[in-house]
């Protein structure tokens, strides 16, 4: 899950070992924690039974990514490399010539296929 998890605990003088010491510090500090509202997201299906019970799954709709979002997935320029380039055209092909259905949804599956 990554270092930041744990701000979903708030510093309290009471609790697991590690947030004590986070709270003993503080103190020595002259230092008071301030509760923060957090919510703590994995993509889908990444998510196992070790992790806490408050982690919430996330996932985006593909359908909704435009070319430069693909870009910067794959680490592409469409402006100046080849490879972003023909990214760029088939992007446009899947998008606008890619299909006859009344709905403009694609799929990442769909737009290999093109």
């Amino acid at each position: 899950m990554g270092n930041f998890w744990s701000t979903y605990l708030p510093v309290k003088s009471t609790g697991q070992k590690k947030v004590v010491e986070q709270y003993t510090l503080l103190k020595r500090w002259n230092l008071e924690a301030e509760d923060i509202s957090t919510e703590i997201w994995l993509p889908d299906g990444f998510i196992s039974e070790t992790d806490p019970s408050f982690v919430k799954p996330f996932n985006f709709d593909t359908s909704e990514f435009d070319c430069q979002d693909w870009a910067d997935i794959f680490g592409l320029n469409i402006m100046s490399e080849p490879q972003g380039q023909l990214l760029s055209e088939v992007y446009d092909k899947v998008k606008y010539l890619g299909w006859d259905s009344e709905s403009r949804h694609y799929s990442t599956p769909r737009t290999i296929q093109a």
